[in-house]
């Protein structure tokens, strides 16, 4: 989890945060600002136990001395409202996935409209840390999830057509 700030002009700049894998590869970024001609900085992150996250901020007047100290809570994809898009793309053009039941307990199953022979379906944990991959082989897998830990995790299917990411929780 990555926090700073983006600067597209003097006195208008924007709190940034990310999420990357541990090869860098991004799930999500945000861009946040809560007074209009403010500078924005996020200079703290830490995971809050529920799963979010809580953004230690700071806001000030372009080339002033002033400071407000903002302490913000997103939830675990960055996202100041529910259900905001985690930053990959839901779905893909001729392409159904079903995946159930989520949350799961001890297997989810990912079910395809299309048979997909080439690709593969990487997990995720919410801190960007790799969990495992599976081989796309057919139009349904099976994912053993009895032995992960209680939580939110970040699935992509990644196939010659691009990537499709979604949201699963663990029991």
């Amino acid at each position: 989890m990555l926090g700073g700030s983006e600067y597209s002009n003097f006195n208008n700049g924007k709190a940034w945060s990310a999420l990357c894998s541990t090869s860098g590869a991004v799930f999500w970024e945000r861009t946040y600002q809560f007074l209009p001609n403010k500078d924005h900085n996020i200079n703290s992150v830490v995971k809050a136990i529920d799963d979010g996250i809580l953004l230690g901020e700071y806001v000030a007047p372009g080339g002033g001395f002033t400071q407000d100290i903002w302490l913000v809570k997103v939830d675990s994809v960055g996202c100041l409202t529910p259900n905001c898009n985690v930053g990959i793309p839901e779905s893909q053009e001729g392409l159904s996935i079903s995946i159930y039941p989520n949350p799961a307990s001890s297997t989810l199953n990912v079910e395809l409209d299309a048979e997909l022979k080439e690709g593969s379906i990487e997990v995720y944990t919410m801190t960007g840390q790799f969990v495992r991959s599976y081989e796309l082989g057919g139009s349904e897998i099976e994912i053993d999830v009895s032995d992960s830990k209680s939580g939110t995790y970040i699935l992509i299917i990644k196939n010659r057509e691009g990537d499709v990411g979604r949201e699963i929780f663990n029991q």
